[in-house]
């Protein structure tokens, strides 16, 4: 018998679809549809200007993950994935094409793992946690390789970020090839700004079509 918290998260998912139907709207002519996942204890104001930005290839939207500031309530990632794959159900129900998910920090780690067995055409990690993340997530170098095939990564590096001293070789090498893989370092610190990303972004999504 399912327990009242089962219950209680079953109820809160089917609202969360529910509720992103009509927070997305009506599918505005593009093909392209971005989930936006913000980084451990901000939330999705912190990439409200990077959705903006990004428009021009692909509608955006900044969602509120369980490890936000405001819910607090789940720093391990909960159900994460579960909250995700209601936005990207209600997104193919009003007509996207193509489903990127787009995370920033522990946000990009929880994009790489929705990648992995999700509803999802293309994956953008910007950073990442890349010491053990919380237990909901494998660390990145065993997030990567479980990467769907066909699911194109890209993978932007600010200035300032550890991952930059690792290199490709971290995590980035063991995604399974695709002749879109792409590992950027840039001249920015996306940890401050992640909206910083938006160009080169642009550019990859542009390019995938």
């Amino acid at each position: 018998m399912d327990t009242i918290f089962e219950l209680t998260r079953r109820s809160f998912v089917a609202v969360l679809a529910t509720w992103t139907a009509t927070a997305w709207g009506q599918n505005d002519g593009k093909s392209c549809a971005a989930i936006l996942l913000h980084a451990k204890s901000s939330g999705p104001q912190s990439l409200a200007g990077l959705a903006r930005r990004i428009q021009p290839a692909c509608t955006g939207r900044a969602i509120e993950m369980p490890w936000s500031s405001r819910r607090g309530a789940d720093k391990q990632g909960g159900d994460a994935l579960q909250e995700i794959a209601a936005q990207a159900k209600a997104l193919r129900l009003q007509g996207y094409k193509r489903i990127v998910v787009l995370g920033h920090g522990l946000g990009a780690n929880a994009a790489l793992a929705y990648a992995a067995k999700g509803d999802v055409d293309a994956v953008v990690a910007l950073g990442g946690e890349g010491a053990a993340a919380p237990a909901s997530f494998a660390a990145l170098p065993e997030l990567t390789p479980q990467i769907a095939q066909h699911v194109p990564v890209l993978w932007l590096v600010g200035a300032n970020d550890p991952l930059r001293e690792r290199g490709e070789d971290f995590a980035f090498l063991k995604a399974p090839p695709h002749p879109a893989n792409k590992f950027q370092v840039l001249k920015s610190d996306l940890g401050q700004s992640p909206d910083a990303a938006a160009a080169p972004i642009q550019e990859w999504l542009k390019a995938l079509d």
